[in-house]
Order: structure tokens, then C-alpha cells, then sequence
């Protein structure tokens, strides 16, 4: 079928051309219903993600009587808000948030400043823009961080979070997203009206209920379900007012660097972390420290009163009790030290092989005064701890208990198995792109620890809660207690996991993989020396697995790390691409892809293969068309150049591709819309598939499955062939031999399983995860620079 247009410019050409677009934006559209009826494989454990549950408890509606709306739910204790009506209002905009409100924005232009990333950072104004607005994504039951009871009182018996992401619509919602944006609201799980007992017994009747619906579940039964969590006498969520609240936790990516700039771990992002408690006194929300995250200036600046806080944190770690705590994962520092941090600010992608993310790095030279604390006062710390009778099942050497304090820190546990630098990014709701939508709520360290945190809620709902059930295991691994819990999952030992070289230590954290996989170092770093990750040997194959293996070199600097790439390296300088001889020599040879992490100019980005080119040569000029302008797939990643012949480790699905970032620089104009980018500027391409047993491997993140029908691969061809879209973004008319445009063959679109599982790309493909590109609201975004200068090699003749 072909579309012929006489009038480029005529009125019904943009009709048309709309009317396909929103066609296909349907097809591709995440619908609530199913994504509610897989939440309930997504635990079991005390959270609640279901979509249809969430975006109830977030009514907006005046006739709603009970909403945990940000807006709505903070007014009470607003007195300024309390003079508007409105509903929805941001209350960023409000005196009492403007200590949250001037922080961030004073964190933004710093980061991006000492970074040289300011065009790479997102905008300030989409904090308290009229367009923006807070949604909540997900309700936390946190009763396993009561250790934390030291410090507030009220949280003796652990917490609540509301987890809040940041979302925007602009230039009359042809530009809307959201953002790669974290607020945790958190509240005390009891409260005096609320025992704990009652509180983890109201919560297991909420679970059942929830876990309970289908996708026949009406809206009706949906707003009974949110009427009985929020009830007030017998509700899970009762005491969830805001007169309770006890603090407010941000994490905003301050900027993302693409490949093309940083050209070497793929990307960079950073992204900084504050909490902000109340101050019932001045009516104000206002900075408070990070629990158990150490400010490195206040400690090693040299001064007499630092010298003095490095002493003290020194004496108070090594104190046989606290090593005990730390040991447990149970540490909780005193914020009378005097040496906790009021910002984190964490580094992507590399998780704890970066030194950013180790506030208790270790410096590479003995007596370094970079040491926050030596190798030589740990090992006599254990050694005291034994002798005074302490047992340690974790930290058994200097690596163990630096491991141990990186992982209690917000920049340890952050950016380790998270989906890029977060663990709850919640589930997207109706309408949202499929290319721009999670598939799953979690990160791989969130779901690992839910059994532990059931368990938990059980025990102090019949009684049998005991201190030692506050035990926690690592972030990048769940406790071995728990493997029969978690039978069926890839999360202990599994594909993607995380392990350790050296093992047989005879202790807790001795990590190997399951069989038919080894433990291989993607980046070796003296910052993690043993950590590695699970991974079937080269003669076995599978989409999904990294090509690349590379070192961090550490400089004599905390956080100047640098990346030297291993293996495979190419003979021509500048050439990045993965070569074909590291690629299975299985069939389909034709069709495999290395996806590189650095980035690659290529060749020939506009030459039109069937015009210019001979026959015989086409092979090479699709081959150099598709490699033009590419990376940014951590430690590399084999991938299906289309999605034919799929194995059933992988699936298809729709990525971003040459153009896509020009398209949203021009959103706004000459008929562009954000559907108009995802639709002409995505292709297909057959990637790992995941789900809530089968994560991702660090450093990606698992989006929806395509809704894929008979008709769909023809109505998007012939949707990209109209409008003009392709030619005015690529110079060059749609090419349907083009790297990712073949049809995907019956063998997929007959699988069962195709819309039950993700598939697995780097975050920021992701428009939600990458600060770039938003634009500045509510004016235009410019178009980017031209990359013509930018190439690191020239390209053959």
C-alpha cells in the first residue's frame, strides 16, 4: 500500500499523517489493565505497584475524600497552599517546599558546572512548571530499616515510603515524559494510634487484596480496594497524613553525557540524593543529613577540627559494637559526629567499581590522607571485635568491611543493581509510549530483598519478630537464605548476577554462579578487586551477554577513574565497533550485532545504499549506514540486527535510532509531535528478554514488550513514508532495507510469551532515564550541534 501526497503543505496532509501516527501510538501504548494483571507475579513482598491501585490512590478528583496526591496530601501542613483551591497545584512552588525548591536548583547548576555538562542537564524549571506535576508510583513497606529507631524515634518499628516521579506535558502535549526523578515521601509504619503488631497485620490484608486482582477487576472493585487501604480506622495506609511525615528524599540525574561525548564507559550520568525533614517550628521543610553517608571534605580537609572528626568516625567504626552493626548491615551513625554529608552525589554506569561511589575508597598508597580509614586499623578492629567475643559472618577482611560500609551509603546502594541509579521507578501509566515505558516497577535489588522483607512484616504480624531478622544481606546480592525463596529466579548466582572470582572463604558473602555460567570481570577495578558478574562461557553464547571487558584505571585521585577497553580491540584507530570474529560463529551469523559501549562515528551516514552504491557492495553500505553514530551499551552487548530467528533468551522490541534525538529537538513544530519520534524513529532489533525473575544485567533496564499485530509492521512502514519526518530529520529518504525495518518473522509473533516479557536496552535509550533532550519548558529546545566535526577518524574513500 502507498500514500501519495500533491500538496506537501495542504491541511489534510497533516490530518493524515496524524490520524496514522495516533493509530500507531496506540498500538504501541502501554495499557493499564495488563500491566496490572502481571503486578502480581512482581513480588510476592510488601510493596504496591499495581498501576491501576496506584493511579486510584493518586486521585486528583475533587470528590475524592482520601488521596495520597503530593499535592493534596502535603496541603494540611502547607499554610500558604492552604489558600487555593486549586487541586494538583506543584507544591514546589509554595514558601514551606522553598529550601527543597532553591537546593536542587542550586545542586543543578553546580553539578553541571564543576562536570562541564550543561547542555547535558535537565531544567529547573521542570521542578515547578504549571505542566509538571508529581505522580505517584508505588506505596513501600520499609518495616525492616528499624534500626533506624536510634535516631527517629517514631520509627521504631520501621517505615512507609510513597514513591513520587516527576512528569511534564508541554507545548500542548506534543512533548510530555517523565523524568529521571525520585521522591520518597516516608512515614513512620506505627504511630501511637497504631501498634506495630496491628500496622504489619493491616498490611498482609491489604497484599492479599491487591494480589488478588485481575484484569476483569472493575474500577469500581479498584476504588473499594484504595477506600479500604486508606480507611481510617482499619486501613493500611491510615496513618499516611501529613501531619506524619517525617521526611522527604530526592534523587534527581543532575545531567547525562551521551557516548558521543564522554567515548568510553558508554555514558555518564550523575545524579545527586538530599533529604529534607520537616521543622514543625519554622514551618519549612529543611536540609538534614544522609543516613550513614560521610561528607569526605568535612573529614580529610586537613584542619584540626577535621583531623578531630576523622579520629572520632575512625574510633566509632572500629568499637566492637559497631563493627557488630556494620557486620549485620545494621549500622546507623551517629549524626552528633559531626561527619555525615547533607548531599550524595553517585556516578553512572560502573556501580561499585567507581570510586565516586566509595566514600570508603581505598587509596592506593600506604598512609594516603585520602584514607578515610587504613587497611591496617580494620584488620586490628577484627581482630578486637573476635577478642571481645563478637561473631562476624560477613566481615572477615579489609575488602568485606569496606564492602559493607560502601553498600550502607546512599552512593554505594544507589548504583548498585539499580535501573540507572534507581530501584523504584514504578510502572508507567495508560497512554504512556511503549518505547518510553518500564516493564518492570523494580530494580533487581529491590525484588531480591522482598522475601526478606515479607518475612519480616509475618513475623512481627504474629509475634515472632526477633532482632536478628533485621540482618540484611548485600545490595548486589540476596541473602543464600532465601534461595528457596527465590527457586526460579536468575537473582542468586544466576545470568547477570553478581559474584565473586574469589571464592571458598567459607563465609556469607562468598558468591559463585550456577552451573553453565562463570564469573567474569566486565571492568576490572581495584575499587571492587574480586566482583564480577555471572555469564555463560564464550562457546555458549546468548543475546544479551556483554562483548567487552575493560579496566578501570584508577588514578592516585579519588574519583579521576579512567576506562581502558581489554578486549576485543580493533586494528584501526578509532574504530570502537565490536569486531565480527568476537561474534558466535552460530547461526544466524548474518544477523548478529555487536552493540558497542564507546561511541563510533561510521561512515557514509546519508548515502542512499540502492541509488549510489553497486549491488554487491549494499551488504557493506547498510552494514556502515547501521554502525554511524553508535554506542553507549556498557561493557558491549549481542544483540540481533533484526528480529528474525529470535532464541528464546531474547524477544523484539522497538529502540530508538538515527534521528530520534533531532526529532525531539524539533517537537513543537512543522507537525512534530513526541508520537511522530517514536514512530519513525525507532527499529526493531531482537535483545535480551527479561522479567521479574530474569533481570537485566547492571547497567540496563528492562522496557515493555511491543503489542505486535498482523498489520502493524506494514502500518508503520507505511506511516514512516509519510509526512516528510525521515528526510528532513536524516537528509535522505526512508530506506526499508535499512538496518531494523525487516518484518519480524511468524516464529515471534506466534510465542506466547512475546507481551509477558521486556527486553532488555541501555538506560538512557530510555527518554524517561536520560536528563538530555527535554528541552526547556515551555520554549522550543535547539536543535543539536552537527556532529560532522566531531568524528575521531576520517571516514574511507
Amino acid at each position: 500500500m502507498t500514500h501519495t501526497v500533491a500538496d506537501p503543505s495542504s491541511r489534510w496532509r497533516w490530518l493524515l499523517v496524524g490520524a496514522v501516527v495516533a493509530l500507531l501510538a496506540s498500538l504501541s501504548m502501554a495499557p493499564a489493565h495488563a500491566q496490572s494483571a502481571a503486578s502480581k507475579n512482581y513480588g510476592p513482598g510488601p510493596f504496591i505497584s499495581d498501576v491501576r491501585v496506584i493511579t486510584a490512590l493518586d486521585c486528583r478528583e475533587k470528590s475524592c475524600t482520601r488521596t495520597l496526591s503530593f499535592s493534596e496530601l502535603i496541603r494540611p501542613i502547607f499554610k500558604s497552599m492552604q489558600l487555593t483551591s486549586t487541586p494538583g497545584t506543584n507544591p514546589l512552588n509554595y514558601w514551606e517546599a522553598e529550601v527543597i525548591r532553591d537546593t536542587i536548583e542550586a545542586d543543578l547548576e553546580e553539578i553541571a558546572d564543576k562536570y562541564k555538562a550543561k547542555d547535558f542537564r535537565i531544567s529547573d524549571r521542570f521542578l515547578t512548571h504549571p505542566e509538571s506535576r508529581i505522580e505517584l508510583v508505588g506505596v513501600i513497606n520499609r518495616m525492616d530499616r528499624q534500626f533506624l529507631g536510634a535516631r527517629f524515634a517514631a520509627s521504631s518499628c520501621g517505615e512507609i515510603s510513597l514513591i513520587y516521579r516527576f512528569w511534564y506535558s508541554i507545548r500542548n502535549g506534543d512533548q510530555k515524559s517523565r523524568l529521571p526523578i525520585t521522591m520518597n515521601l516516608v512515614f513512620p509504619a506505627s504511630t501511637v494510634k497504631l501498634d506495630c503488631q496491628t500496622a504489619a497485620q493491616r498490611w498482609l490484608t491489604a497484599l492479599a487484596r491487591v494480589a488478588a486482582i485481575t484484569d476483569t477487576t472493575t474500577d469500581a472493585e479498584i476504588e473499594k480496594i484504595r477506600d479500604e487501604l486508606l480507611d481510617s480506622k482499619t486501613g493500611a495506609l491510615a496513618e499516611i497524613v501529613a501531619e506524619n511525615i517525617k521526611r522527604i528524599e530526592l534523587n534527581v540525574q543532575a545531567y547525562r553525557r551521551p557516548a558521543r561525548v564522554v567515548n568510553d564507559f558508554g555514558s555518564e550520568a550523575r545524579y545527586v540524593i538530599r533529604v529534607f525533614t520537616w521543622d514543625s517550628g519554622k514551618g519549612q521543610f529543611v536540609v538534614d543529613v544522609l543516613p550513614n553517608q560521610i561528607d569526605r571534605e568535612k573529614i580529610l580537609c586537613g584542619s584540626s577540627s577535621c583531623k578531630k572528626r576523622k579520629a572520632d568516625l575512625v574510633a566509632y567504626l572500629t568499637d566492637p559494637e559497631v563493627l557488630e552493626s556494620i557486620d549485620r548491615g545494621t549500622l546507623n551513625i551517629r549524626p552528633e559526629l559531626n561527619v555525615l554529608a547533607t548531599r550524595a552525589i553517585s556516578l553512572s554506569p560502573g556501580g561499585a567499581r567507581r570510586s565516586a561511589n566509595q566514600p570508603y575508597w581505598s587509596a592506593r598508597r600506604v598512609n594516603d590522607p585520602q584514607d578515610v580509614i587504613t587497611n591496617a586499623q580494620i584488620r586490628s578492629a577484627i581482630a578486637a571485635a573476635r577478642k571481645a567475643g563478637k561473631t562476624l559472618d560477613y566481615v572477615n577482611s579489609t575488602s568485606d568491611f569496606r564492602t559493607r560500609l560502601n553498600d550502607s551509603t546512599c552512593t554505594g546502594c544507589h548504583q548498585t543493581r539499580a535501573i540507572a541509579g534507581f530501584h523504584f521507578p514504578g510502572e508507567d501509566r495508560e497512554g504512556t509510549q511503549r518505547a518510553n515505558s518500564v516493564f518492570l516497577p523494580g530494580s533487581p535489588h529491590f525484588y531480591g530483598d522482598q522475601p526478606r522483607r515479607l518475612e519480616m512484616v509475618k513475623a512481627i504480624a504474629d509475634g515472632s519478630f526477633s532482632e536478628k531478622m533485621l540482618e540484611t544481606s548485600y545490595s548486589a546480592r540476596p541473602h543464600k537464605r532465601f534461595e528457596t525463596a527465590l527457586k526460579g529466579t536468575q537473582l542468586i548466582g544466576g545470568w547477570g548476577g553478581e559474584c565473586l572470582l574469589d571464592t571458598g572463604h567459607g563465609h556469607k558473602r562468598d558468591w559463585g554462579c550456577r552451573a553453565g555460567l562463570e564469573c567474569v570481570q566486565l571492568f576490572e577495578s581495584r575499587n571492587d578487586l574480586d566482583a564480577g558478574t555471572c555469564m555463560p562461557p564464550k562457546d555458549k553464547m546468548e543475546i544479551g551477554d556483554p562483548l567487552q571487558r575493560g579496566r578501570i584505571d584508577q588514578a592516585i585521585k579519588f574519583e579521576k577513574d579512567g576506562y581502558s577497553r581489554l578486549e576485543p580491540l580493533n586494528s584501526q584507530k578509532g574504530d570502537t565497533r565490536i569486531p565480527d570474529s568476537a561474534l558466535p560463529p552460530m547461526a544466524p551469523p548474518k544477523r548478529y550485532y555487536g552493540a558497542h559501549q564507546e561511541f563510533f562515528a561510521g561512515c557514509l551516514p546519508n548515502v542512499d545504499c540502492k541509488d549510489v552504491v553497486p549491488e554487491s557492495q549494499r551488504t557493506e553500505c547498510y552494514k556502515q549506514r547501521r554502525d554511524a553514530l553508535t554506542g553507549g551499551f556498557p561493557a558491549g552487548m549481542l544483540r540481533l540486527s533484526e528480529c528474525t530467528g529470535i532464541p528464546g533468551e531474547a524477544t523484539c522490541g522497538l529502540v530508538a535510532s538515527s534521528g530520534f534525538n533531532t526529532c525531539v529537538a524539533k517537537i513543537g513544530s512543522a507537525g512534530y509531535t513526541i508520537d511522530t519520534c517514536f514512530v519513525h524513529f525507532t527499529s526493531y532489533s531482537a535483545m535480551r528478554a527479561c522479567d521479574r525473575a530474569n533481570p537485566c544485567r547492571d547497567d540496563y533496564i528492562c522496557l515493555q514488550p511491543i503489542i505486535y499485530g498482523s498489520t502493524t509492521w506494514q502500518d508503520r512502514r507505511d506511516s514512516i513514508t509519510m509526512g516528510g519526518f525521515f528526510k528532513d530529520v536524516n537528509e535522505r529518504p526512508y530506506d526499508p532495507g535499512d538496518f531494523g525495518q525487516a518484518k519480524p518473522d511468524k516464529a515471534w509473533e506466534r510465542r506466547p510469551d512475546r507481551e509477558r516479557k521486556g527486553i532488555c536496552i541501555p538506560p538512557y535509550f530510555v527518554f524517561q532515564f536520560r536528563s538530555d533532550k527535554h528541552g526547556e519548558p515551555p520554549t522550543p529546545s535547539p536543535v543539536p550541534r552537527s556532529l560532522a566535526s566531531t568524528f575521531p577518524f576520517p571516514c574511507k574513500k
